[in-house]
């Protein structure tokens, strides 16, 4: 692979870390509009599946075989969109303390930590679909060195 590839590879992943860490800032600061309840038990779930991301996207990163490690950042990804939402339904990004509910700051705060995460997905998305362009290209390559080493037939000489 060329130096300007890796180059390039390692930005995109360097960019996809910075904006999962942009992420964490951001839900950090909405944990505080949590009760204390639910800051130390769902906080502390929410930050295991966070790690979890984290992990498979550096283990994706750097192993030879990207398709299966791949496919378990995304499913780690779904799986903390839904715990998100969840957290959105049950009135937790709603919840103030010594105030009323206020839902359309519930509303704001969980959409812009939503749309946070979907630019990550789309980042994710991205880089499975380069992996997948990768491999087809290697293969087609494969195929046409295996038919140029095929013996040639008596009529061509």
């Amino acid at each position: 692979m060329s130096e300007i590839k890796l180059k390039t590879e390692a930005r995109n992943a360097s960019k996809l870390h910075r904006s999962l860490i942009l992420f964490l800032l951001a839900y950090e600061q909405k944990l505080r509009h949590w009760p204390n309840f639910c800051t130390h038990s769902y906080s502390k779930m929410f930050r295991r599946s966070f790690d979890e991301v984290l992990d498979l996207t550096t283990d994706a990163q750097h192993s030879f075989y990207k398709k299966t490690a791949l496919n378990n950042l995304i499913k780690a990804h779904e799986r903390l969109r839904i715990r998100m939402w969840a957290y959105y339904e049950a009135g937790l990004f709603s919840y103030v303390r010594n105030a009323q509910k206020d839902e359309k700051k519930a509303d704001e705060r969980y959409l812009h930590l939503s749309g946070l995460w979907d630019e990550i997905g789309c980042q994710i998305g991205n880089w499975m679909e380069s992996e997948k362009a990768k491999a087809i290209a290697a293969q087609k390559a494969k195929k046409q060195d295996q038919r140029s080493n095929q013996p040639k037939d008596w009529g061509d000489q």
